[in-house]
């Protein structure tokens, strides 16, 4: 699934609006924002779940620890100036299927529960990210599961 979706964005997919030498950077921070609005849905992007964000843009792109970090502060800001999911995850469903929708769901749901906790507003954000990445109930509860199990 992350080869898709790295190669999804490397085409110049619209998830966001860009221009120019910029394309390629901003089409990266659509899915860095969708990372970092789970982390912030909380109202608390603690460094554990900041860490699990950026290495999972590691090796969905091959970045070093550096440029990963770049592309959340990137995320965040987007997800701060309230983009929205649905700019983020209309690319998303265009090119994926259900199973790589739901993969990357456990993926956010590491980011989620990284703190051990589970926040009425990070359940909230999950649903409300399942349903707009059109994911079935079912799917998105095992993709929950799977990310407390820490299985792939």
């Amino acid at each position: 699934m992350w080869t898709k979706l790295k190669d999804m964005f490397a085409a110049g997919q619209p998830a966001v609006a860009s221009s120019g030498a910029d394309d390629a950077k901003a089409q990266h921070a659509a899915a860095a924002a969708l990372l970092a609005e789970a982390g912030l849905a909380d109202g608390d992007f603690d460094p554990t779940e900041r860490h699990l964000a950026a290495a999972a843009l590691a090796r969905v792109y091959d970045l070093d620890a550096a440029a990963a970090e770049s592309l959340i502060v990137e995320g965040e800001r987007a997800a701060a100036a309230a983009l929205g999911q649905p700019r983020f995850t209309r690319a998303l469903v265009d090119a994926t299927t259900v199973k790589e929708r739901a993969d990357f769901l456990t993926e956010v749901w590491r980011v989620v529960l990284a703190d051990g906790k589970r926040d009425p507003q990070e359940d909230v954000y999950m649903r409300r990210l399942a349903g707009l990445l059109h994911v079935p109930d079912r799917e998105s509860g095992l993709a929950r599961r799977r990310a407390e199990q820490g299985d792939d």
